[in-house]
């Protein structure tokens, strides 16, 4: 497709391609997962920039769900077009892991090349305690993190995990009257910033990434923001996956 075109048009020819896909799978054995995805230029190897549109669908759930993942309207540096680009192809790889640490050891990993800080911590949300529990930490001192229990009440942790579909940063942690160290720090690091992702699919919250003093520059930039936001989105996407695969299994 041409630059310019609108995510509208985007997301009708995603549609009618899906149906011509579909009407090649006569009769296919429950469990088909397709996933289209639609750009505004041509490339080989690695993209330029973001889809506009992507359509994903499951038969076994005759579920379809439509992701825009151009989420910043001012335009980019190359270099941000290129990270969610990269992002984008990465985050294909969760669909062949097994179990939410996977996941989250992933994006970590994922958030090390293209959005690099001196820490990282994933924690995963626990309904029935209304805890939020560290499943997986990188950086210094991160077996100290890992198990680490935030009750959803506490800290700039409390706020931010709130703001579904949002990345929110602080740049100056120490004058925030809500940071709690025990709680929005890590382990044997001065906190310069900070910024947290909440993990969510439709309304449902699965957990919060939160990442500790960016490296290479003097914070989190709303380019570092839009990455964050399509990772967490994909993230959210494959542990709702895991917790669907779970529940049929019984």
């Amino acid at each position: 497709m041409e630059a310019g075109t609108s995510n509208d048009v985007a997301e009708s020819i995603a549609r009618a391609r899906l149906e011509d896909v579909k009407g090649a799978l006569v009769g296919p054995a429950a469990g088909t997962f397709v996933r289209l995805a639609v750009f505004d230029h041509e490339w080989k190897g690695t993209p330029d920039r973001a889809p506009l549109v992507i359509l994903s669908f499951k038969d076994w759930q005759q579920d379809l769900i439509i992701e825009r993942p151009t989420l910043s309207e001012a335009p980019e540096a190359p270099d941000d077009n290129s990270r969610i680009a990269d992002a984008f192809e990465a985050c294909q790889d969760l669909l062949f892991l097994n179990s939410p640490v996977e996941g989250l050891e992933f994006v970590g990993k994922l958030f090390g090349q293209l959005l690099p800080s001196e820490a990282y911590a994933a924690y995963l949300y626990d309904i029935n305690a209304n805890v939020f529990r560290c499943a997986c930490a990188l950086g210094d001192n991160a077996d100290d993190r890992r198990g680490h229990s935030i009750h959803s009440g506490s800290g700039i942790f409390a706020a931010a995990s709130d703001l579904v579909g949002a990345a929110t940063v602080i740049d100056a942690p120490g004058e925030d009257l809500r940071f709690d160290a025990a709680i929005d720090g890590h382990p044997g690091l001065p906190i310069r910033n900070l910024l947290y992702m909440p993990i969510s699919r439709q309304g449902q919250l699965y957990g919060v990434v939160q990442l500790h003093n960016r490296e290479h520059a003097p914070g989190f930039s709303r380019a570092d923001q839009d990455l964050a936001i399509y990772v967490g989105d994909q993230l959210a996407e494959f542990l709702y996956q895991i917790k669907v695969r779970r529940t049929s299994q019984g």
